[in-house]
């Protein structure tokens, strides 16, 4: 149905031939592309939208195209180059207090815990406010806490996002998917040791994330359902962590997923 949706936006802005329509169609495009795994389509009109942005003045598209070099990078490698222009935008948008919840997943992304650590307090301290971009923010520092084990703060995110079991984390307007809450939780339930919720939103996840069609979602899930069973242990749950991981492996192989494809290579 989306997908249909995005195909009846385009046409009618090419009917419109009205900038911002165009760029909002190419934008509905990329979230799909994301979606699939084409990162180099992402982190292209990325880069188109920032230079757009900058150069009209326009800082929807400067946004935008910051929030996908993101995602892409985050996923393909090379985050820590984005860094510096990243931490930019918590200074030049302070009233968007979600950008410090991108600077804390690529600090994590790029492998600097401590700075992730660092960044994960820092955007919790923030008001959050309850607008279209506090579900991606969400979402995003439960991944981060998940990393890093931060029971404590695992705790207060999983209060905030459980009545949203159910929902699937976007963006803003559609400007990106992040696939099953359920996946969140799971990861917030793992890094306080509840290995049995872990594996319960992690099941959910792996299901909704199929059903959406995503296999860079479904990628990350499976590993994350994998170490949560494996952890678990009940009978038959370490060898179907195995069998995850190994699939999320190949995926993330198949795709260019450096960081999962790392995450993926290492004991449970």
């Amino acid at each position: 149905a989306v997908r249909d949706e995005v195909g009846r936006f385009r046409k009618l802005a090419e009917g419109a031939r009205q900038m911002e329509c165009l760029w909002m169609a190419e934008m509905y495009d990329t979230m799909l592309a994301m979606l699939r795994g084409q990162f180099d389509r992402v982190e292209a009109f990325a880069l188109h939208s920032m230079e757009l942005g900058k150069k009209l003045g326009h800082h929807n598209a400067y946004e935008t195209g910051g929030a996908y070099m993101t995602l892409a990078r985050c996923e393909v490698g090379r985050v820590e180059e984005f860094l510096p222009v990243l931490e930019s935008y918590t200074e030049v948008y302070p009233a968007v207090p979600g950008w410090y919840s991108f600077v804390a997943i690529a600090c994590m992304r790029s492998g600097d815990m401590d700075r992730a650590r660092a960044a994960l307090s820092t955007a919790l301290r923030r008001v959050m406010p309850a607008d279209t971009i506090w579900m991606a923010s969400a979402v995003w520092l439960s991944e981060v806490a998940g990393a890093l084990e931060a029971a404590e703060e695992a705790t207060r995110l999983y209060e905030q996002l459980v009545p949203f079991a159910g929902w699937h984390a976007v963006l803003g307007y559609g400007v990106a998917s992040f696939g099953s809450v359920h996946r969140y939780l799971g990861l917030l339930s793992s890094a306080r040791r509840d290995w049995a919720g872990a594996v319960s939103h992690l099941q959910s996840a792996l299901e909704e994330n199929r059903r959406l069609q995503a296999p860079p979602l479904v990628a990350h899930t499976e590993r994350e359902l994998g170490k949560a069973l494996w952890h678990r242990d009940q009978r038959d749950d370490r060898d179907r962590a195995v069998r995850l991981v190994a699939s999320a492996r190949a995926s993330a192989a198949r795709l260019g997923m450096q960081w999962l494809g790392e995450q993926a290579s290492k004991p449970l």
